[in-house]
């Protein structure tokens, strides 16, 4: 219905031009065996740990958030909010301690290769 010249035309930044042969992007959280991606076992451990990193940082910043809030504000809210909130601060340093060992088992698989 439309001509070649108006899919020529640029959208923003994009072209249509040029994503008509573009691959679909690989998700990082598939693996790169699944894939089909040719990645050493280092390469893929490395990503994984930055992966694990990224996610432990936000899980930190939470963590010491809510800590904040808890500090702050737990005489005002209401008990029900204080009890969720410590449930939450637990959960969350749970959350920590194994991410960070988790990171640490992979950095020790990372040396060993």
């Amino acid at each position: 219905m439309f001509s070649r010249a108006f899919k020529m035309t640029h959208f923003g930044t994009f072209s249509t031009a040029s994503l008509e042969g573009a691959r679909a992007p690989r998700c990082i959280l598939l693996g790169y065996r699944q894939a089909g991606a040719a990645v050493s076992e280092l390469d893929h451990l490395k990503e994984e740990v930055a992966y694990l990193k990224f996610w432990l940082g936000i899980v930190v910043v939470t963590d010491i958030s809510l800590a904040g809030w808890l500090i702050s504000s737990s005489e005002t809210a209401a008990p029900y909010t204080v009890f969720f909130a410590v449930v939450g601060l637990v959960l969350l340093s749970a959350g920590i301690v194994f991410l960070h060992r988790r990171i640490e088992r992979h950095i020790t698989r990372i040396k060993e290769l």
